[in-house]
């Protein structure tokens, strides 16, 4: 992997900006990797957030500040976090294939991959989803009296502990930070989304490069181009137009 250049990420940011989630996180990732796209969209979920976390790191850089909402009392918290404390390893393998067997209840499953998230379209159920992807990653499936059975069968319980196992697989895919609040002293674990805080930075960074680039383009007369090829030497020049 490699940081990307400046216009290389804009440009991927200009294709990600109408794209679902899953896609961004791609978009992303095919503009640091020498991967195709069909290549990371079939990795693990895990495995590729566990990419996304080292082009955090290269963008910018190992430290990361954000602010979360405490679930009791809506106090603002702030978060102060290193990508090596979101590390968990390198993300399950998405050709791994495993068996479950809870209350009688017996099936075969594999681990969830961006193909999988692109076919939940656009549910924004989460319960709903939740089956869709169950469906769409188990096989085999019995029930205690070793019928076959559809997943769509599964006890509610079944599917909690599925989640659990694909979670000890793939534990990159399911980050957690624990946290408690300084105002009514709760704690909680908040899941961090990798893929969407990296996307939030990237815009953020994007839409500031894009007033650079119009302060620089205004005072110089400097293609787009031209601006964006100047490097660290950018922020120089802005020095000496805003004084």
């Amino acid at each position: 992997m490699r940081a990307p250049s400046d216009r290389g990420l804009l440009e991927a940011w200009e294709r990600g900006a109408g794209a679902s989630p899953p896609r961004r996180a791609l978009t992303l990732l095919e503009c640091a990797c020498d991967r195709p796209w069909g290549e990371l969209a079939a990795l693990s979920v895990g495995r590729r957030d566990a990419l996304l976390v080292r082009l955090r790191e290269l963008l910018f850089g190992p430290h990361i500040e954000a602010v979360a909402t405490c679930e009791r009392c809506q106090a603002a918290l702030e978060i102060a976090v290193s990508t090596e404390g979101l590390r968990t390893g390198e993300g399950g393998d998405a050709a791994y294939a495993g068996a479950l067997s809870v209350d009688g209840w017996a099936l075969s499953f594999r681990l969830p991959t961006s193909l999988d998230l692109f076919a939940l379209g656009g549910v924004t159920d989460v319960e709903a989803g939740r089956r869709a992807l169950v469906a769409r990653c188990t096989w085999d499936v019995t029930d205690p009296d070793g019928a076959a059975a559809s997943s769509s069968e599964l006890p509610a319980a079944i599917v909690d502990a599925l989640a659990a196992r694909m979670g000890e697989i793939d534990a990159q895919a399911v980050v957690t930070l624990a946290m408690r609040c300084p105002e009514c002293a709760a704690t909680m674990a908040p899941r961090f989304d990798v893929a969407s805080f990296l996307w939030s930075e990237v815009d953020a960074w994007a839409r500031a490069l894009a007033m650079d680039v119009h302060v620089l383009a205004s005072s110089y007369g400097w293609s787009e181009a031209e601006i964006l090829a100047l490097g660290s030497r950018r922020a120089r020049y802005l020095e000496l137009i805003l004084g």
